[in-house]
């Protein structure tokens, strides 16, 4: 599924997943202004999904599906990120807490696929250009945690820190268009927009 599908939905999607999150386990309330953005919000899926978007991607149906999964889990996620910021105000133990959880998942993971060939296949598969680019990312994406941690810790709803933390969404559509030349069109373009007005009216 191309990220110019992919990304509008699961960014529009998760947020609503994530504000009924909030209003069930965090008892937040919203205006009618934010309420407006999940109606426009649900124009997004109208536009991007249609018959001939079926047979441009490999699995359409699939792709609508595992985006569903994906935004729930991440929801959950954010409602654990949330309720551990009440109950530990210091956010770098959390970033430490869930690094070494995701360390161990992986190498668990890792061992299992590899087992007898360890050393081999991290010589083969992993080269420094890779190590260098993923150890920049880490520290992107850890820096991009954290702060969302401490915009819990001083008051951010669960909702509204989570749709925030979406408007990321049009740089990597931009760039994969740029260097991948995924598909573009006029109707993609409105979601994108449409997804953007939807974010802002839920700040």
């Amino acid at each position: 599924m191309d990220s110019a599908i992919f990304l509008p939905l699961f960014k529009v999607l998760g947020p609503f997943v994530v504000i009924i999150f909030g209003i069930v386990f965090f008892s937040e309330s919203f205006t009618f202004i934010e309420w407006m953005g999940l109606g426009v919000s649900l124009l997004v899926p109208l536009l991007l999904v249609s018959r001939a978007e079926k047979s441009r991607q490999n699995n359409l149906t699939l792709g609508l599906i595992l985006i569903v999964i994906c935004a729930v889990t991440s929801a959950i996620a954010a409602g654990l990120q949330k309720f551990a910021t009440e109950i530990q105000s210091f956010p770098l133990w959390i970033v430490s807490l869930i690094s070494l959880g995701i360390l161990a998942s992986s190498l668990t993971q890792y061992l299992i696929k590899h087992r007898g060939e360890l050393a081999s296949s991290f010589i083969s598969q992993y080269s420094p250009g890779v190590l260098y680019v993923a150890l920049l990312r880490t520290v992107f994406a850890g820096g991009g945690f954290l702060l969302t941690l401490f915009a819990f810790v001083y008051g951010g709803s669960l909702g509204i820190v989570y749709t925030i933390n979406s408007l990321y969404i049009l740089l990597p559509i931009i760039l994969a268009i740029i260097f991948y030349g995924e598909h573009w069109n006029f109707r993609k373009a409105c979601a994108i927009i449409l997804s953007v007005i939807a974010l802002i009216l839920l700040r």
